[in-house]
């Protein structure tokens, strides 16, 4: 890897920043210096064409460096499909939360192996949990404790 000084470093990190909308030198007018220039756009929306909606639940549970996540949902046939995947992150607490899980394809999705997700919860919160461009899973629920993780893991069909 190429060493780069201070300033280098610093160009090529606000190269980057502005490549994703992100003004990091820009504060708001509460002096946060996080401000976004463009709102991002959730990969999968409920008003986009061919989006696919059903209610979910995921549980997550944070060991300060892994978590463990479980999502269930029932699509329209009656089946009934439980991801469960390990993560490396930080992070700490547990939350169960009810939600939706929106995508294009079932058939991609039940494929689907890496996940992300990100929760924040004081006695009730919220959770996202993401596929990538496989599918989204969007939640509130009843929980303590907030973190960041990215892992892997699978689908099963349960009934």
């Amino acid at each position: 890897m190429k060493k780069l000084n201070k300033k280098q470093r610093r160009k090529k990190a606000d190269r980057w920043f502005a490549a994703h909308g992100i003004n990091p030198n820009t504060p708001d007018r509460n002096n946060d210096h996080t401000v976004l220039d463009l709102v991002p756009k959730p990969q999968w929306g409920k008003r986009d064409e061919n989006t696919t909606t059903y209610d979910c639940t995921i549980n997550v549970a944070g060991y300060l460096f892994y978590s463990h996540v479980t999502c269930e949902f029932t699509d329209g046939d009656g089946n009934t499909y439980e991801y469960e995947g390990g993560a490396g992150g930080i992070g700490i607490g547990d939350i169960e939360a009810e939600g939706l899980i929106y995508f294009g394809s079932e058939e991609t999705l039940l494929k689907a192996t890496t996940f992300g997700e990100a929760f924040i919860a004081e006695d009730g919160g919220t959770l996202q949990l993401t596929w990538g461009t496989s599918g989204n899973a969007t939640a509130v629920g009843i929980g303590e404790g907030l973190g960041a993780f990215g892992g892997s893991g699978s689908w099963k069909k349960v009934s």
